[in-house]
């Protein structure tokens, strides 16, 4: 309390201390007011920070997890495709290896190695599937003639997915949609318009649709 240098003495004393008296009451008053919005905005805030960093744990969480659950299914994947390819592990180690250099070139080549090791998948189990083989059209389930030579992995897949009996023409029909919107990206990812996201989005699939197909060959034994 102060006067700030006003006297309060005689005749007026008892008016000028209900003045002050009032005035700091007043003052008192909107600090404390202050003082609670202040805290109420406080508490918000606190609460908002609580969730974001729950927030953030969880998505760390998840992402742990669902790197876990990638490199196991890569890690027997890798194992399959060693028995079907012999140099698979040479194309994976160079995936890897130009995955982490900072340059649209390396990722390029990493597509390329995807689209060989897609070739290399359809090669090897089109001729265990189809020994001798020597015609350059192949007849599937749907009457459809196939042409399977030279660079139409893509259709020696077909043929070797339609030949496994369990496989409705649905998954068939869905499995090749997923590989050929693929090898539009890797196609893309050849000649360098691509992006370090993009080339990872296509490492993902490669080993999903691999996965896949490798999967439904082995379980047709």
């Amino acid at each position: 309390m102060t006067t700030q240098g006003a006297s309060v003495a005689g005749e007026y004393a008892s008016v000028a201390m209900h003045n002050l008296t009032e005035s700091v009451a007043n003052s008192g008053s909107a600090i404390t007011n202050i003082i609670s919005e202040n805290k109420r905005k406080l508490g918000i805030l606190k609460g908002e920070y609580y969730k974001y960093t729950l927030n953030i744990n969880m998505e760390i969480g998840f992402s742990k997890s669902a790197e876990d659950i990638f490199r196991k299914y890569r890690e027997i994947l890798d194992n399959k495709l060693s028995n079907i390819i012999g140099d698979s592990d040479e194309k994976l180690s160079a995936i890897y290896d130009r995955l982490s250099e900072d340059n649209k070139e390396s990722w390029s080549q990493v597509a390329d190695t995807c689209r060989k090791l897609f070739k290399s998948v359809a090669d090897n189990l089109f001729e265990k599937m189809h020994p001798s083989y020597d015609k350059e059209m192949v007849k599937v389930k749907s009457g459809k003639d196939v042409n399977i030579t030279g660079d139409k992995y893509i259709n020696r897949l077909t043929v070797c997915l339609d030949d496994i009996d369990k496989l409705s023409n649905k998954h068939i029909e869905d499995t090749i949609s997923c590989i050929n919107k693929l090898n539009d990206k890797i196609c893309n990812g050849v000649h360098n318009d691509i992006t370090y996201r993009e080339i990872q989005q296509i490492i993902i699939h490669t080993y999903i649709c691999l996965g896949d197909i490798i999967s439904s060959v082995i379980l047709d034994k």
